[in-house]
């Protein structure tokens, strides 16, 4: 069991770090950063040094201290850019628990392999040699002067390592800032909505990090072209973030048109404190009651209309270029020429049909409307007719 007390004892100091990180009211105890910074700084350095060099002769005791350290260094910035290409980000979250996993898992792989080796080959840290040690320093016989230095060194020690803990977990007064920040839906700096349809709400995230060692209360505004979308209040303690996905609406359509995210810092709301903004294009939404409306169908009167067509005249009467009917009479079109005439309809109502010397081609307009044709000749449209259905 001795061999294996530094693994424990890392076990403990991580099941600590991920209670006063994610446990209130644990989370806002200066604890929580002397945790945070040897969670980062030497554990996982540690745990896969003791996995890596299990044998006591592998290493001596200051180039596993040094190594921790400098592994620790190298370790986490893999972990956190291998985060930045998953869903979940570099987040305080995914990073407190993708760097719990990966000590553990070296922590068990260093306990299997000191397991198989023999008590003289394993390494262990000898904790009751450097208790009975310190001991024997201060409680020894030794001469009046020798026992009080020790006892100042002692001491002078414990000092260093409180002063390190208090400039650590207090915060220095430096520059006061707030980060303003905007993301598109997934959560990343990309996939920003630049194609707006008026009267459809988009949505962005927005993120407000408060660096102003002050609570401060914040005004949220989205703006296009100076129209006011949305606006909302956000209140932060120090150091701490919001960012959540904010719905607006646009009211307007045009291009180049700019979306303007603009944040007011507590009552001063005559200039931005912090200002964003995207180039968008803008389509105008459609008219309501020109939407998805289907126009009536009438059924088949039975009138049939003679046009003629040839490739000299277009239409042999001139008056048919531009014909006038009711719903549901049909148009029989007609070609006295010997070269080949194509009829296109413009608006879809039939494939281009070729009418040749005495062929025709039929259509029976059943909906209101003004439909537009081509007369192409070979491969050159020459001519081009219009039929307009009106109701009686």
């Amino acid at each position: 069991m001795s061999q294996t007390k530094d693994l424990q004892i890392v076990a403990i100091i991580i099941i600590l770090t991920v209670l006063f990180v994610l446990l209130p009211p644990l989370n806002t105890s200066p604890v929580r950063t002397i945790l945070g910074v040897i969670m980062v700084l030497f554990l996982p350095g540690y745990a896969l040094i003791a996995a890596l060099f299990p044998r006591k002769n592998d290493l001596d005791g200051i180039e596993r201290l040094a190594l921790s350290f400098g592994l620790s260094i190298a370790v986490v910035p893999l972990i956190g850019l291998g985060l930045n290409f998953t869903p979940f980000g570099i987040r305080l979250v995914p990073i407190l628990v993708s760097l719990s996993v990966f000590t553990l898992a070296m922590l068990l792989i260093a306990n299997l392999r000191r397991s198989k080796l023999s008590e003289e080959e394993r390494f262990e840290v000898p904790f009751s040699y450097m208790y009975s040690s310190l001991r024997s320093e201060i409680f020894s016989s030794k001469k009046g002067l020798d026992k009080i230095l020790t006892i100042i060194l002692i001491f002078s020690i414990l000092a260093s390592i409180i002063m390190l803990i208090y400039v650590i977990i207090t915060p220095k007064q430096g520059e006061k800032f707030t980060e303003f920040y905007i993301l598109g839906d997934n959560g990343k700096a990309e996939n920003y909505p630049t194609r707006l349809e008026a009267g459809k709400t988009s949505s962005v995230i927005v993120g407000i990090t408060n660096q102003e060692f002050v609570r401060t209360n914040y005004t949220l505004t989205i703006s296009l072209e100076n129209d006011t979308l949305n606006t909302m209040q956000v209140q932060l303690m120090h150091n701490t973030t919001w960012e959540e996905k904010v719905l607006f609406t646009p009211e307007k359509g045009g291009d180049n048109l700019k979306l303007e995210f603009l944040l007011y810092k507590e009552d001063n709301i005559t200039a931005p404190y912090r200002d964003l903004h995207l180039w968008v294009n803008s389509t105008a939404a459609k008219p309501v009651d020109m939407v998805n409306v289907p126009l009536p169908e009438f059924t088949p009167t039975g009138k049939k209309i003679q046009v003629r067509i040839d490739r000299y005249r277009g239409y042999v009467i001139p008056e048919q270029a531009n014909l006038k009917i009711y719903p549901g009479d049909e148009i029989v079109w007609t070609s006295d020429d010997l070269y080949r005439i194509t009829l296109i309809s413009k608006d879809g109502l039939f494939k281009d049909a070729v009418i040749d010397y005495g062929s025709r081609k039929n259509h029976v307009f059943k909906k209101v409307g003004t439909f537009n044709f081509d007369i192409k000749v070979g491969d050159i449209v020459k001519f081009n007719g219009t039929v307009v259905v009106s109701e009686v």
